[in-house]
């Protein structure tokens, strides 16, 4: 395959956005500034909204959503309203995904951890995708222009070695990716942030089960290897969320790699290879 295989028309006329994330009150107006954005950017593009949590709209339950209607207490707001508005008509699809419980925080001192949440909502956005392609993203970041597809066709071909697993390269973000030969020793901490590529390669990497309690709980009951550096000893989770995405898909393909716990560096180098 060389980059005159892929040119940037065939994406743009093939290409889907799966905006992921929950829809209330703090965010409606971003939400449907973003949206409106991406509708700017992409004109023909499929844009599925993959809800993951709300208590601002009506829904009776998982599944497509064919108008959103704003919940009773906010009707008499009008930014709501307008917001609301604009994310029906800019919006192709609209999904309510299947529900999930919280876990603890991954860390000390942080959040409830919404891996799950994260999970649903991405397989089921995604579960909606029929393009070629597809941009599978948070709902709180957005694009000024069309410039990571030149990105992508550029970069997309280079030499790929033994731990190839994925038809094509996928694009993620350099923010939450992290050097695991650095102060934070995680291997297999790919950033969720966004994933870019062919849709067959982006379902794969979101064909994950729940992450469970006994994992998320795992440093209640275990000690910290020895060496762990300060950042690494606040962990209460078995892995943060990213290497659990990554460790559950990739080893599927290649049966060698480990990662036992989140700073566990047996596969270190196989980490980097993927």
């Amino acid at each position: 395959m060389n980059n005159n295989a892929i040119k940037k028309d065939d994406i743009l006329n093939s290409l889907s956005i799966v905006m992921q994330g929950p829809l209330y009150d703090w965010n409606i107006v971003q939400t449907a500034q973003l949206i409106s954005q991406w509708r700017n950017i992409f004109p023909q593009s499929k844009i599925i909204f993959s809800i993951s949590q709300s208590d601002l709209i009506i829904f009776d339950g998982p599944g497509v959503i064919p108008e959103l209607r704003i919940a009773r207490v906010h009707r008499n707001n009008v930014t709501f309203q307008d917001a609301l508005a604009l994310i029906n008509q800019f919006c192709d699809i609209a999904v309510m995904s299947d529900s999930a419980i919280s876990l603890p925080p991954v860390k000390k001192g942080l959040r409830e951890n919404n891996c799950n949440l994260q999970i649903e909502a991405a397989k089921c956005g995604l579960r909606l995708v029929e393009t070629d392609y597809v941009l599978r993203i948070r709902n709180d970041i957005v694009f000024s222009d069309t410039s990571f597809i030149d990105y992508y066709i550029e970069n997309f071909d280079l030499p790929r070695g033994d731990y190839t697993a994925l038809k094509q390269r996928v694009l993620i973000s350099e923010f939450f990716t992290l050097n695991p030969f650095t102060f934070e020793r995680l291997p297999f901490h790919y950033s969720d942030w966004l994933h870019f590529g062919l849709t067959e390669d982006v379902k794969k990497l979101w064909n994950v089960p729940a992450y469970g309690i006994i994992d998320a709980t795992y440093y209640q009951r275990n000690s910290y290897k020895k060496g762990s550096g300060p950042r690494e000893n606040t962990f209460t989770s078995r892995y943060a969320v990213e290497q659990y995405l990554a460790i559950t898909v990739f080893k599927k393909y290649f049966h060698n790699i480990k990662l036992d716990y989140h700073n566990d560096t047996t596969s270190i180098n196989e980490s980097m290879y993927i």
